[in-house]
């Protein structure tokens, strides 16, 4: 319990570029989860087909930060989608809405996530806690927003 408690209290002091934790979630996970987002939010049956590079966002150094190439058929041309993925918990966020995109697939792939990382639960609200620096910060937004 002490050592919990201790991790807790780290986790909050901690600065966002110099957290001492590990990253649990790899890159290709989270461009797996930037797919589950898309498709949540509609982008089609074609989402695991669509391309996720990786994208430099400097506001948000601790985050996996990546972007989609989506296909407008319409017009036939390619609009960019940003995201941000917690590399602990596997969270997804629109940095520019800051807002939260979830599904019940993400969910249940977030869920696996903390399982396998085998940190105390006391550690899974003080990380999910944690947002990409958004544009414009905006913090009565409910972290479950889409």
């Amino acid at each position: 319990m002490t050592r919990a408690i201790l991790l807790v209290i780290m986790l909050l002091v901690a600065s966002p570029v110099g957290l001492a934790l590990d990253p649990i979630v790899s890159k290709a996970t989270a461009a797996e989860l930037v797919r589950d987002a898309l498709a949540s939010l509609g982008e089609g049956h074609e989402a695991s087909k669509i391309p996720v590079l990786p994208w430099d966002y400097y506001w948000a150094p601790d985050f996996i930060t990546l972007q989609a190439e989506i296909l407008v058929p319409s017009t036939g041309t390619v609009a960019m989608q940003y995201f941000a993925v917690n590399p602990w918990t596997g969270d997804v966020w629109e940095p520019f809405g800051c807002t939260r995109i979830t599904s019940p697939t993400i969910k249940r792939k977030q869920d696996e996530i903390w399982k396998s990382s085998k940190l105390p639960d006391e550690a899974r609200h003080v990380l999910e806690a944690r947002v990409p620096a958004c544009t414009p910060p905006n913090a009565k937004r409910s972290p479950e927003q889409r």
